[in-house]
């Protein structure tokens, strides 16, 4: 229960990590949630992975959504590794994952926005 008398759940840890790799510490944020005392979930792993595309840490980010994809479909990851492999300039990377991605079915929904006018 530590100093403040609560039990920290995996929203806790999903923000440690992202504070974690928000401050450049991408390395310990994986570290750290592979420290959890449960298993990670598709939204700490998602943070990680995004975490990964904005470093530009390809190493990483395979590691991270070959673990998502076990989770999860494919789609999510997929896509978020094929942004990781275009950030860190590895055209063909990318182009192969959209390749395999087209072939798979897997597609990505387009999102929307409202506004009131």
């Amino acid at each position: 229960r530590g100093d403040f008398n609560m039990i920290p759940r995996i929203d806790h840890y999903n923000c440690m990590a992202d504070l974690l790799a928000r401050a450049g510490y991408l390395d310990e944020a994986y570290d750290f949630v592979n420290k959890m005392p449960f298993e990670p979930d598709i939204n700490v792993l998602g943070t990680l992975l995004s975490a990964c595309w904005t470093c530009k840490n390809v190493k990483l980010g395979d590691e991270v959504a070959k673990k998502m994809q076990r989770l999860e479909g494919k789609t999510a990851s997929i896509i978020l590794l094929s942004n990781t492999y275009s950030a860190a300039e590895r055209w063909e990377d990318a182009a192969n994952i959209r390749s395999r991605q087209k072939k798979t079915g897997l597609h990505k929904t387009p999102g929307y926005s409202w506004v009131d006018v």
